[in-house]
């Protein structure tokens, strides 16, 4: 709990404005891979609580260690599955990242558009990552 709430500290002192998550973004997409600190500071400007749950999926990774490589040559499916693997990171919060990463390529997914999509398991429980990133992607 405690790492949260330094990692919170951390998020307000450095700022999750919209100019300075996107220069996180450009930066993740042009080294081609993303850290700790970039998908935490891009978690949050989707969702506070995401990226709560995410500091709690990362608790004793470094700052500036690289969760996944996201090469620009990559399938749409792969980036986003690429994501979902990193624990604590779900499908709306992944279609976040990558729309800014990759404006061009990606739109934020949310439990709305998955409702309005009628992405189930059949059972009427929503789909979770990595299951719905297939079917997300047309797969």
């Amino acid at each position: 709990m405690g790492e949260f709430f330094e990692w919170r500290k951390w998020l307000d002192e450095y700022g999750v404005d919209p100019p300075s998550v996107l220069r996180t973004a450009r930066a993740a997409r042009e080294r081609r891979a993303i850290n700790k600190k970039d998908l935490l500071r891009m978690a949050y400007w989707k969702s506070p609580r995401a990226a709560g749950k995410l500091s709690i999926g990362l608790r004793g990774t470094s700052a500036e260690t690289f969760i996944c490589k996201l090469p620009p040559t990559a399938s749409d499916q792969e980036l986003l599955n690429r994501l979902c693997c990193v624990r604590g990171v779900s499908v709306s919060v992944a279609s976040a990242v990558l729309s800014l990463m990759y404006p061009e390529r990606f739109a934020v997914t949310d439990w709305r558009a998955r409702d309005e999509l009628s992405l189930s398991n059949g059972d009427g429980t929503p789909l979770a990552a990595p299951t719905a990133a297939p079917r997300l992607m047309g797969a």
